[in-house]
């Protein structure tokens, strides 16, 4: 990164060229005013509620774990909000159910694909 700086918010820790952000992932988390528009920014992907290809539920709706995990659908609000020039979500569990393959299909979304999103996975490099 010679010559090059990158701007942390918040509570920071240097993963090897890009920085991870945290500022919550509860219902109703909104991102902070100095957030907007980084040129990198990652977030928790959510809980997948509704499947991203089918629409179908695949948590019901009276499970306790939506009344404080911020879902999918919700992290794509906060990240459209975050207008980031990338953005990383990790946080990818398994019960979630979305494979690899998955993950790169859903990239090519139309709306994951105005926000630059990348899906992480074990040894990604990031340059910034």
């Amino acid at each position: 990164m010679e010559g090059r700086r990158a701007r942390g918010v918040g509570v920071n820790f240097r993963v090897r060229h890009g920085y991870y952000k945290d500022f919550g992932q509860g219902r109703g988390s909104q991102p902070p005013p100095q957030a907007i528009g980084v040129d990198l920014a990652v977030i928790p992907i959510g809980v997948v509620e509704i499947d991203p290809f089918t629409g179908s539920r695949r948590i019901p709706e009276d499970h306790p774990i939506l009344s404080y995990e911020a879902t999918f659908q919700e992290t794509l609000g906060i990240a459209e909000k975050l207008d980031a020039g990338r953005l990383i979500m990790t946080h990818i569990e398994e019960p979630d159910g979305l494979t690899y393959d998955d993950l790169k299909r859903l990239e090519e979304r139309d709306d994951l694909r105005r926000m630059n999103v990348t899906f992480a996975f074990d040894t990604l490099v990031v340059d910034v």
